[in-house]
């Protein structure tokens, strides 16, 4: 839904995201590579979502949490942001809240709870949440590559053997997305709970 009346502005939105979808497979292909794999992630099986965000300057200099601490529930989260801080992640060593300071035109890459699952564990999907303070408000855009509701999310076949058995249980794509709004009090942990085997 684009608002009416600023064809520039729906262009230039519609190919930016055209664009971060591209760049959103060629590292879904970089990391099928990196593991010497076939990609059974078809482009078919895959949906996206573009969102515009913006966060309001706090009344005070206190910082405010904006967004609580969850995972993407996708494959890929890709984001772009205005100068304004105010994403952190949670470390997987000590658990340690981490600011993201990216540079100016860079993109921040987030690995969701389905590729998780599809690397059978290999890779981690971080707990994240925006903290605002200051005079300014927050400013971002993200491109969020997801399986079709209907998918089935699952290990690859090809990431398990006898040394590395399954992590996870297989599911539904859009079952999983029902029990994660209806736990979001267990956002960090969602995945586990669900399928963790």
């Amino acid at each position: 839904m684009w608002p009416n009346g600023n064809d520039k502005f729906n262009e230039t939105m519609i190919l930016m995201s055209k664009k971060m979808i591209e760049l959103s497979m060629i590292i879904l292909n970089m990391l099928r590579n990196s593991y010497g794999i076939g990609l059974d992630i078809e482009e078919g099986n895959i949906d996206a979502l573009f969102r515009m965000m913006k966060y309001s300057a706090p009344m005070s200099n206190e910082p405010v949490g904006n967004i609580s601490s969850h995972t993407d529930r996708n494959f890929i989260t890709l984001l772009c942001q205005n100068e304004v801080e105010g994403l952190l992640f949670k470390t997987s060593d000590d658990g340690e809240w981490v600011k993201v300071n990216p540079d100016p035109g860079s993109f921040i890459v987030l690995v969701g709870d389905a590729l998780r699952v599809w690397s059978n564990g290999r890779v981690h999907a971080p707990p994240h949440m925006v903290m605002t303070c200051g005079e300014k408000e927050r400013l971002s855009c993200g491109l969020f590559l997801c399986p079709k509701g209907d998918q089935v999310v699952e290990p690859c076949h090809d990431l398990v053997d006898d040394e590395h058995p399954p992590l996870f249980k297989s599911f539904i794509f859009l079952d999983y997305l029902h029990y994660a709004s209806e736990n979001a009090f267990r956002a960090d942990t969602v995945l586990d709970s669900f399928a963790g085997i």
